[in-house]
């Protein structure tokens, strides 16, 4: 009879299967792959591939990709954030809470044009916890970033976002 592997064991596995999670009560950090997947003649967006979680993740993530003419197109990703939570925009604290990252895996076939962009403003907000002014989103985050493709075809980018969702209580 094949052995169970403890709960011990278990824990470790769905560990290595997340990239970072921090677990608190009230704050906790996520991440999750975005893949990217650029068609020439059409836009197709394939599914973002989720992490397991202990406790239901009040940020929903969205993609999708606008072609802006010349082989260049704009890559949005979207949070959509479930009351009373907020993430943080893209910082960076230096002994402060976790900024939303956006890292993409380098494709031979994709050039990226610029940073990641944030469109509308985060609220700022002088947090007493950290000592300083930081930027939040509730209800709904937009990042986007300009990607310039180097050859016809399929072309799939993958995007890794590592964002911290707390509420006020946190």
């Amino acid at each position: 009879k094949p052995r169970r592997p403890s709960g011990t064991e278990r824990a470790t596995r769905r560990r290595k299967k997340s990239r970072s999670r921090l677990n608190h009560e009230y704050e906790y950090l996520m991440s999750r792959t975005l893949p990217f997947k650029l068609l020439l003649s059409a836009l197709l967006l394939l599914p973002a591939i989720g992490l397991e979680a202990q406790k239901p993740d009040p940020v929903a993530w969205e993609t999708s990709v606008e072609s802006m003419g010349e082989d260049v197109y704009l890559l949005r990703i979207e949070a959509r954030i479930e009351a009373p939570w907020h993430i943080y925009d893209t910082g960076p604290y230096e002994g402060g809470p976790n900024p939303t990252t956006i890292s993409f895996e380098s494709n031979p076939d994709a050039e990226l044009i610029g940073g990641i962009a944030e469109p509308a403003p985060p609220r700022r907000v002088r947090d007493e916890l950290f000592g300083m002014e930081i930027g939040t989103y509730a209800s709904k985050a937009v990042f986007t970033q300009r990607v310039r493709l180097k050859k016809t075809g399929d072309i799939t980018l993958k995007a890794t976002v590592e964002w911290m969702a707390c509420d006020e209580g946190s």
